[in-house]
């Protein structure tokens, strides 16, 4: 039999013989590398349910026909859109509109939809529709402004049905419904959205000008391929247009959010390797006590003929299997969270669909990386261990002295030192960029830890004692035994306690982080408002009040001024504001927001009663 599986089976037994010691080490790693895993599988999932979604909303459909950013007009003319319908390669055209709203029941009691929204689109029946079709559960097809269709799954949750009369409330007021159907598609991911639809012709009355249609879904004739109809189409429509395939739109907004959540992988993943690193320090303490403990064991191996190099590669490879074994234990542990996630989104009307996310990526980033982390964090143990002598270590003495940390407490006050300087000099450079600044507080911090990390054995020399001897007076000789053995090992007591001190300062550095920003938010939204209040409109303002709201509120007694705010796109002797072509630019349909903004250095007046509009100085001497 080799040595080298002679001292397998040591390794093994050994760890069997230190479970319970071995289950922090395990522990650390699970933790770690369940936020690493379980943040992957998250993102992923995520990343599914909307690519899911994108893919049944257009699933079907062809061709999307929609005005570019640099087009002369804001929509579909009607005109073209009746065009498309006649077009010989075209089967069928559907107007790709959809409006936010808010319900209530007819006796006025808003619907809550919590995480879900409230919208209305068109219906289109079976013969007509392009993509997926609704599926009429119960009831008839609506007819007119005033009857709707709604989804049975927002139905069966607010005990809605056939019959029933909602309040409608949109940008332009409100108005009475009746719901004359329930509808489903053959995959409904909605959760608690209510989901309305009425016939185009009501549709277009309600929310359209008459003159254009937002955009517009096309499915071409049996013989024409989508790719195929895109070449016919566009050069027909002409450069205001864009055209493209339906599985082209899926592909670049489905990459689009992919490329939005990687910021949030990448948040959440940093978050498991500071758990990963915070658990370095209790894996290395862990194997150095197990080696501490195991010096007789060595020696007598030495003695027996086992090289440095096989005891070196025995502790080795015991952290391998502690790393592997937490690992995977950490991906089943990230797959619980994920479960947990989807469970509590899905209680909140936000179904993340059936995919746990779990991707041979999640899975082998999550094993490599906890099995490299825990090695790293037992290589110097692992090394001690390789460097007993057969005689020299049969006493179980150690020999840790101040003097022989002089040379790491000299080097950690020089890092400290220099972390301090850095983190406050960047602090201190308000004139120097951003970047530079942000360059060196982000160095400074680290050099920070690193000073104190090894800094900490000598320092805890004299708080350890002066500590010991208050917290242990109450409990007596077990209190005086205890500050005794805190001290006896320096190295030891100062890696044990940064692994919680760098936790702590992490989280309260985060904390601190989070709180400065709102603060900072909220000063800034201060400095430039000065309004008592601002009124938007629901789901975030994704709905805009309607006009006479403004009127409304200015009626009230204890209303001093009143001014609406929106947004345009707009530009100025053919001079954008921004670059790229028309932005948004805010305006006020009427009053004086000088009364109601912080503005200064003002140059004629920021009445807007009448005609007009503001201009930043920059901008005004630009055009």
């Amino acid at each position: 039999m080799s040595s080298g599986s002679t001292m397998r089976r040591v390794s093994l037994r050994n760890i069997a013989a230190h479970k319970v010691r071995l289950f922090l080490t395990v522990l650390a790693v699970v933790l770690g590398t369940a936020f690493v895993s379980g943040s992957m599988m998250f993102t992923n999932a995520l990343s599914s349910t909307f690519d899911e979604v994108i893919s049944d909303q257009l699933d079907g459909v062809d061709v999307v026909v929609s005005t570019n950013s640099d087009a002369t007009i804001a929509g579909v003319p009607v005109g073209t859109l009746e065009e498309l319908r006649a077009h010989e390669s075209v089967e069928n055209v559907n107007i790709n509109g959809n409006q936010s709203i808010v319900l209530a029941t007819e006796d006025g009691k808003a619907i809550q939809t919590g995480a879900g929204s409230a919208s209305l689109s068109i219906f289109y029946g079976p013969n007509e529709v392009v993509g997926m079709p609704l599926e009429l559960v119960d009831g008839n097809t609506p007819e007119g402004t005033e009857e709707v269709l709604i989804n049975q799954l927002a139905a069966e949750e607010y005990g809605l049905g056939v019959g029933d009369e909602l309040l409608v409330v949109d940008s332009g007021g409100r108005y009475n419904v009746t719901i004359t159907g329930t509808t489903q598609l053959d995959s409904d991911t909605s959760g608690t959205a209510i989901s309305l639809a009425m016939t185009e012709d009501a549709y277009s009355e309600r929310y359209l000008d008459g003159e254009t249609v937002p955009g517009v879904i096309v499915s071409g004739t049996e013989d024409t391929e989508p790719q195929e109809l895109v070449n016919i189409l566009a050069p027909e429509l002409g450069p205001d247009y864009t055209v493209e395939t339906g599985e082209a739109l899926v592909e670049e907004v489905t990459g689009q959010i992919r490329s939005a959540l990687s910021f949030v992988q990448y948040f959440l993943v940093a978050f498991g390797l500071i758990a990963l690193l915070v658990g370095t320090f209790i894996i290395a303490n862990t194997f150095s006590m197990i080696v501490a403990q195991r010096l007789r064991e060595f020696a007598l191996l030495r003695a027996l003929g086992v090289s440095r190099k096989q005891l070196t590669q025995s502790v080795v490879f015991e952290a391998v299997v502690v790393g592997i074994i937490g690992s995977a234990l950490g991906v089943l542990g990230g797959m619980g969270l994920v479960w947990v996630i989807s469970a509590v989104l899905g209680s909140f009307g936000m179904p993340m669909g059936s995919s746990l996310g779990l991707t041979p990526s999640a899975v082998i980033v999550a094993l490599v990386l906890g099995t490299i982390v825990t090695v790293v964090s037992a290589w110097a143990p692992a090394r001690r261990a390789g460097q007993v002598k057969p005689v020299e270590a049969m006493r179980s003495i150690e020999s840790t002295t101040v003097r022989s940390m002089l040379g790491r407490t000299i080097t950690g006050g020089v890092i400290l030192a220099l972390g301090i300087i850095l983190a406050i000099a960047g602090a201190a450079m308000a004139d120097a960029e951003t970047a530079v600044r942000s360059i060196m507080v982000g160095f400074g911090a680290l050099f920070v830890i690193v000073g104190t990390f090894f800094f900490s054995p000598a320092l805890s020399i004299p708080i350890v004692g002066g500590l010991g001897r208050i917290l242990g007076a109450p409990f007596g000789s077990v209190g005086r035994l205890a500050a005794t053995n805190s001290r006896r090992n320096p190295r030891r007591t100062a890696t044990t306690a940064f692994a919680l001190t760098l936790g702590i300062a992490l989280v309260t550095a985060i904390g601190m982080l989070s709180a400065t920003m709102k603060e900072a938010v909220s000063d800034l939204m201060e400095e430039q408002i000065s309004a008592d209040y601002v009124l938007t409109g629901p789901n975030n303002g994704s709905i805009t009040l309607p006009r006479e709201a403004a009127a409304e509120v200015a009626k009230l007694d204890n209303v001093g001024a009143v001014s609406t705010i929106g947004a345009n796109l707009v530009d100025v002797d053919g001079q954008s504001s921004f670059a790229g072509g028309p932005q948004s630019m805010s305006f006020t349909g009427d009053g004086n927001i000088g009364e109601l903004i912080v503005a200064e250095d003002i140059e004629g007046t920021l009445d807007l009663t009448e005609p007009g509009f503001i201009a930043s100085r920059d901008f005004a001497e630009s055009v």
